[in-house]
């Protein structure tokens, strides 16, 4: 039975990695096929802590499913069970960036655009502690467009500015005339406001100017000084401005060029995830799918006691992971053997108990192993270590 119950959570895991792949790559019906059959095999799983830990991903990929399909309604129920599930995972924090997302853009849709704000606002306060670049760029985005509806020009414009500092400098010229359009009418409510001030100032003195007609060359002098002074602040705020206009354009040149060295790193790592992939199909055309799955199977349960067993456990994950050692050398880190083999058990999604088994070590020789190479790395708390050395 136990054996049974680890071979439905690999199972488990592949369709999420799968269903996950899919989604992101927009084939939403191909990624729906596989979070049922992740829900099919959750449902085999008998109920425990573990499968708690493990309800909040179908949950989680169906709200973004249906949040695209605008089935609100099932979109609601699956955003209120991936709520129920994330506060009983023992990782509350690192679920809730996405869930805040989605939640957000679930509130536009429903035009509650005051509690989008505010998911927006929540998710970017956290921008520090959540890894996921993309998610970041996106939230930016949504909250600037969700100020600009409610008329909130100069937010909009803040976070219009941060969202174009992290994108492909091929649409850069786009979105800047979007962010200035932004500054324009930001600028425009400012001018308005000093214009009305300046008229009720002209008034004023036209009605002391006729209630004491004896003092009209005072108030003449008065009207020209202070149209003197409208001239001074004009001219100063034309100055300030062509300053920030120059600070402007040199911070986007310098942007340009980092996200131009940002979007290269982007492709080779695209290169090497679609050499990946095509690596993957081709092991399932040679050893075909059930096959694959069977390997891995079998990688989760080898014992590790000896050299050899090590020698044999690798060459077993290299036919269903062929770069992942490669992958690693690249990241020149000079990892041990001992650090290879945790990372191994990582990708395979074993917990720190099963590693330990596997590895005939106790937990806190496991749990210390971890902590030495976070260090090592500098990988963030609240990022698991594969993530952050698989997406450096």
């Amino acid at each position: 039975m136990l054996k049974m119950i680890k071979e439905h959570y690999g199972i488990a895991y592949a369709h999420a990695q799968l269903a996950t792949d899919y989604m992101y790559k927009k084939e939403y019906e191909i990624g729906k096929l596989y979070i049922d059959s992740l829900a099919i095999y959750l449902d085999s799983i008998p109920k425990n802590g573990n499968k708690s830990e493990l309800m909040i991903h179908p949950h989680k990929l169906y709200l973004n499913y249906y949040l695209h399909t605008n089935d609100l309604n099932k979109a609601k129920f699956h955003m209120d069970q991936a709520e129920k599930y994330r506060l009983l995972s023992s990782a509350p924090d690192y679920h809730e960036a996405s869930l805040l997302f989605n939640r957000a853009i679930y509130h536009i849709k429903t035009k509650e655009y005051t509690k989008a704000r505010s998911g927006l606002e929540k998710l970017l306060a956290k921008k520090e502690n959540v890894s996921d670049i993309n998610l970041n760029t996106k939230a930016e985005k949504k909250i600037s467009e969700v100020y600009a509806i409610q008329g909130n020009y100069k937010q909009a414009y803040t976070h219009l500015l941060q969202h174009i500092s992290t994108k492909d400098s091929l649409s850069t010229e786009v979105k800047t005339n979007t962010f200035l359009y932004y500054q324009s009418q930001f600028e425009t409510e400012r001018k308005d406001n000093e214009i009305y001030k300046k008229k009720v100032e002209i008034e004023i003195l036209e009605k002391d100017k006729q209630i004491a007609n004896g003092k009209r060359k005072i108030l003449w002098i008065a009207l020209l000084t202070v149209i003197l002074v409208a001239a001074g602040i004009a001219y100063y705020i034309w100055q300030t401005g062509k300053r920030k206009r120059k600070a402007l354009s040199d911070k986007i040149e310098q942007n340009k060029q980092e996200l131009e060295d940002f979007t290269n790193q982007l492709i080779e790592k695209s290169k090497a995830q679609e050499a990946l992939t095509k690596e993957l199909e081709q092991l399932k055309t040679d050893v075909g799918e059930k096959e694959s799955i069977k390997k891995l199977q079998d990688l989760t349960t080898t014992k590790i006691l000896t050299q050899e067993d090590w020698y044999t456990f690798k060459q077993k994950f290299t036919t269903v992971y062929p770069r992942f050692f490669m992958i690693l050398k690249t990241k020149g880190y000079e990892l041990t053997k001992s650090e290879e083999r945790l990372l191994a058990m990582e990708k395979l999604y074993l917990d720190t108990n099963q590693i330990a088994n596997l590895l005939a070590i106790s937990q806190d020789s496991v749990i210390r192993s971890r902590s030495r190479l976070r260090k090592k790395v500098d990988a963030p708390k609240g990022v698991p270590i594969l993530d952050y050395l698989e997406a450096s």
